[in-house]
């Protein structure tokens, strides 16, 4: 889809953040599926100013009484069945859960607050990113602008019989109550870095080198955006730049950026 969309800012000062957030609202494809729910939610002719007294959660804030009264009465009967996880491992064996939450899914979307968190959802797990990744989606659809937002931690219970069903990109953590303080330990450092470096290399193209890390994203960035965005070439973005970096300085960068940004997520 050949667009024009401005860059997404993003306001944050942590580099691990800042990476995270880049690397999703700067890829192609999420700026067109981002171009298409602004314009579903009537958004591309210009973005709300931000008001951090509406949850963005509950845009577009025009939810009426009616709406949600037959919202609650249509999406009763679903979330009593999912009570019982005996009948969703019944769905599940018979083939027809995937039926079953598509049906639940156009239930909730009655309620234009519902639709709009469904369709942040939806991106977010197309793009496989984790939970938080709402807000920071959330933001860029409405605003254009993406805050501190941090990665959000808990100890997760499992409560939900079924809760295998609904997959998330998480790590979920489990060990004996009588396990010790350094066992535990060892499984964070060891273990849970080796699987966190997993899904940063098949969903992020790996970690940018540490040593250079800090100082490189924006710049890389701020440079992609100039280039394949603005047309401006690498001699007059060096010229920006003062002449202070290497003549080759300036296309490696990004060339490297874009190819994260066009990771296949698989």
């Amino acid at each position: 889809m050949n667009i024009t969309i401005k860059l997404v800012e993003i306001k944050i000062k942590d580099y691990k953040y800042y990476t995270d957030v880049a690397l999703l609202v700067d890829r192609e494809d999420f700026l067109n599926d981002l171009f298409k729910l602004r314009k579903k939610w009537g958004l591309d002719k210009g973005l709300l100013k931000y008001d951090q007294k509406k949850l963005w959660s509950s845009f577009p804030w025009r939810n009426t009484k009616e709406q949600a009264t037959k919202h609650l009465k249509t999406i009763a009967p679903f979330e009593k069945r999912m009570e019982n996880a005996v009948l969703m491992d019944t769905l599940v064996q018979q083939g027809r859960f995937e039926k079953f939450m598509n049906e639940y899914e156009k239930a909730r979307r009655i309620l234009p607050s519902e639709d709009f968190y469904l369709d942040i959802q939806q991106l977010r797990k197309k793009y496989r990113r984790p939970f938080h990744f709402d807000q920071i989606i959330g933001h860029a659809v409405i605003y254009g602008i993406v805050r501190n937002v941090p990665c959000e931690m808990e100890i997760l219970e499992p409560e939900l019989e079924f809760y295998q069903y609904f997959k998330e990109p998480e790590l979920i953590i489990k060990f004996s109550p009588l396990a010790k303080n350094e066992d535990i330990r060892d499984l964070l450092i060891k273990e849970v870095a080796k699987k966190r470096m997993e899904y940063e290399k098949s969903v992020l193209g790996g970690i940018l080198p540490k040593d250079t890390a800090k100082t490189s994203i924006r710049k890389h960035r701020e440079w992609y955006w100039l280039n394949k965005k603005q047309g401006v070439s690498h001699g007059k973005i060096l010229e920006m730049e003062k002449n202070k970096y290497a003549d080759n300085t300036i296309a490696k960068g990004i060339q490297r950026y874009k190819e994260k940004l066009s990771i296949r997520l698989k």
